[in-house]
């Protein structure tokens, strides 16, 4: 697995027990799966940067989530369906509005925030937008 659990949960799944259920944990092992799967699959030279990815942010119980400037109130993050993958110089970013980005978003499953909207990161998450779009604007 390229992305780890441990990152993803970042400590919450201890420190909010109480608001992680069961449901939010199989979501979560689905999302980090598909995610991981996406990273390694990844053409070799679609990115000039290193291949070395962190997650900038997992599962967030819902008072988190609403210490996060400009965060949804119904993130996907809240149901273990979400994940920001770090993307500093933006290679990700502009990897996966090309076609055979959003092929391989298409393979995994995986839909995304425009990444003119979160630059410095790539939002994946494992259901669709209200708009069914493979990219769409937060």
């Amino acid at each position: 697995m390229v992305l780890s659990p441990a990152e993803y949960w970042a400590g919450r799944d201890r420190l909010f027990a109480g608001d992680l259920t069961p449901e939010i944990k199989v979501n979560a092992a689905v999302t980090l799966d598909r995610v991981s799967a996406f990273l390694t699959d990844l053409p070799v030279g679609a990115l000039v940067g290193l291949r070395s990815w962190h997650v900038n942010s997992g599962w967030r119980p819902p008072a988190v989530n609403q210490r996060i400037p400009g965060a949804a109130p119904a993130s996907k993050h809240m149901t273990g369906q979400a994940i920001d993958v770090a993307d500093g110089e933006g290679d990700l970013g502009a990897f996966v509005v090309t076609a055979a980005g959003l092929a391989l978003l298409g393979e995994h499953e995986l839909w995304i925030e425009s990444p003119a909207h979160t630059p410095r990161w790539v939002h994946f998450q494992t259901v669709p937008p209200k708009s069914g779009r493979r990219i769409f604007i937060p």
